[in-house]
């Protein structure tokens, strides 16, 4: 449930069609072996995720990718919400 949430959400960033299957299984891979129970409370965590994510959609965005960082802005915004929703 979670992959195909962040694979919808990543669907509308720009990513290349063909790799976002690839894509939103590797994201939640790398998150998944940050996370835990509560992990949400520890302000710590929740940067570090934030990063993870960050860095992943600043790499993985196509550069011609039109107001660039507003989409991995809100692109950030809306997995860091599925990945507190589905802990």
């Amino acid at each position: 449930m979670k992959e195909f949430a962040v694979l919808m959400t990543l669907r509308g960033s720009g990513i290349p069609e063909d790799k976002l299957k690839e894509y939103a299984v590797d994201l939640t891979g790398e998150v998944d072996g940050r996370i835990f129970p509560g992990w949400t409370e520890k302000e710590m965590v929740k940067r570090e995720v934030m990063r993870i994510i960050r860095r992943f959609l600043m790499r993985n965005l196509p550069d011609d990718t039109p107001d660039r960082i507003r989409a991995v802005d809100e692109a950030q915004e809306a997995l860091m919400d599925i990945f507190e929703r589905y802990q």
